[in-house]
């Protein structure tokens, strides 16, 4: 075989072989979330205020963090009892903690579930999670549906 065409395979082999590495490197990148504002400090999953930022994606992780850890956030600066009325929910609450949820600014997670934090410990299990506005409650609400940001389920793991 000449030496020259030889040389061209090995050219036309190196060149697919940068190619493919790049075709792979471009397809397993993970993208960032729209919903985190630039500026933030992202990579601790919190804002420039210092807040944790929620989206619908990172929910689930908060929720079992704050199980586990078993620590809550000082008092609300609204009427929780009065919130979870206008929300119509009978459950009893578990942890509260101001959060950042996307663009709406400050807001609350409130974790509250039928059972105990200690029955969540031992056996796991589901909560529901809503965050609502600071104005949650108060006689300015608008109602449940302009309070409410998100609301839903989260399944938890026991922790040993």
């Amino acid at each position: 075989m000449p030496p020259s065409i030889m040389l061209l395979l090995i050219a036309a082999a190196i060149l697919l072989g940068v190619m493919l590495s790049w075709g792979l490197s471009v397809s397993s990148q993970t993208s960032t979330s729209a919903a985190v504002p630039v500026g933030s400090q992202s990579e601790r999953g919190v804002d420039a205020s210092g807040l944790p930022v929620l989206t619908e994606n990172s929910i689930g992780k908060e929720v079992q963090r704050l199980v586990d850890t078993g620590t809550l956030q000082n008092p609300a600066s609204f009427d929780v009892t009065a919130c979870m009325q206008e929300q119509g929910v009978d459950d009893q609450i578990l942890m509260i903690e101001e959060v950042s949820w996307m663009d709406s600014g400050p807001a609350w997670l409130l974790v509250h579930s039928a059972t105990t934090a200690d029955v969540i410990h031992t056996e796991g299990g589901e909560v529901n999670a809503t965050v609502v506005r600071s104005s949650c409650g108060t006689p300015e609400s608008k109602g449940a549906s302009s309070s409410r940001l998100w609301n839903g389920a989260v399944k938890l793991v026991p922790t040993s």
